[in-house]
């Protein structure tokens, strides 16, 4: 939220710029033997994403047959 304060002196017009919507990029980068799947907004993803900032979400990796899962990490993308 932003506001503005002032004295009216004056016929005075209030009017703002156009809002934004901010998106933000989830970056999902898929190896070998395994998927990696996000869970947003009730939306399943296995490649990188555009969601609203304060997305919630949730990352599952499961392993291909005979294999066991990697580690899960996530970290700030460069550039934000």
């Amino acid at each position: 939220m932003k506001t503005k304060d002032g004295v009216v002196k004056s016929n005075l017009g209030i009017s703002a710029t156009a809002a934004t919507f901010k998106m933000l990029t989830l970056q999902i980068n898929q190896t070998i033997n395994q998927k990696i799947t996000v869970v947003a907004n009730g939306n399943t993803y296995t490649e990188t994403v555009k969601l609203p900032y304060g997305t919630q979400w949730t990352a599952t990796v499961t392993p291909d047959t005979y294999y066991t899962a990697g580690t899960l990490s996530v970290k700030p993308l460069e550039n934000n």
